[in-house]
């Protein structure tokens, strides 16, 4: 099976992880589906001998199933333990989108509580609900964003140390990535160039670029390779927009709590 990340998989850690339609409890809890050869056993069964991982109603876990942005936020939140977020998530458009859910829906706190952490994840067009799959980016982008010690919660890369020439305009709303072969950006994953050149808009009939990569964060995914929270696949390559499966979303989770408070000091502000 192809993985995106490759990961260290045996920590020992705990984090809380419930997903949907559980039934069984830790003390009992084994998975059909999930055997002792598998990759991801080891941080599979980590978490679920934790007590706070179950799985669905049939007792599987699910392992190659793909992750939701539902079940991302509430892993996230959890893990993370997000219990507070900014005046900015009450906003009266965000506010109306999630009132026109049910309240006894399971993920619908998380949907708040990890907004501000997750470009984009507040999104009519993309929102965090169970029926929206999570993609390779958006998981990059909000596990680096609840490492970060100094976190402004303000969707940007702030409290980062970001080379100077990753942006020409690193305005709030309007940011320009530098498109030069010596971007930094380019040389973490094989695609991050062709990622760059389709989100800010690359039209040689207009003479360059005529858009900004505002919620598309290829500095994020920069910052998590950096950190060895991804590597990528096999051909170098990120894929942005690929899908993450329940096993490597466990893997990537128990990587990102080891190094909680233990980033490189040089990516660090």
């Amino acid at each position: 099976m192809k993985k995106l990340f490759s990961f260290i998989l045996t920590i020992s850690l705990s984090v809380c992880f419930i997903l949907p339609l559980s039934t069984s409890t830790a003390a009992d809890l084994t998975f059909p589906d999930v055997n002792s050869d598998h990759w991801a056993y080891s941080d599979i069964m980590t978490l679920a001998n934790s007590g706070v991982v179950n799985g669905y109603e049939d007792g599987e876990f699910r392992p190659e199933g793909n992750l939701t942005r539902a079940e991302m936020a509430k892993i996230v939140v959890l893990a993370f333990d997000l219990n507070s977020y900014k005046a900015f998530s009450d906003e009266t458009w965000f506010s109306e989108w999630l009132q026109s859910y049910d309240d006894s829906l399971w993920w619908k706190e998380y949907s708040v509580r990890v907004r501000d952490y997750f470009a984009n994840n507040g999104h009519q067009k993309n929102p965090i609900t169970d029926g929206y799959t999570a993609i390779r980016r958006d998981v990059a982008h909000v596990l680096v964003n609840a490492l970060n010690p100094n976190y402004q919660r303000d969707w940007t890369i702030s409290g980062y140390n970001l080379p100077n020439n990753i942006f020409d305009d690193d305005s709030y709303n309007h940011r320009m990535i530098n498109t030069n072969d010596d971007n930094p950006l380019f040389s973490v994953f094989t695609d991050m160039k062709d990622w760059v050149y389709g989100i800010q808009g690359y039209d040689p009939s207009l003479g360059g670029f005529y858009g900004s990569g505002y919620f598309d964060t290829p500095e994020h995914v920069y910052i998590a390779a950096k950190i060895g929270l991804v590597d990528g696949y096999p051909e170098g390559d990120f894929r942005p927009y690929g899908d993450i499966t329940r096993a490597e979303f466990c893997t990537m989770v128990n990587r990102a709590l080891s190094l909680r408070g233990n980033l490189p000091a040089e990516v660090l502000l």
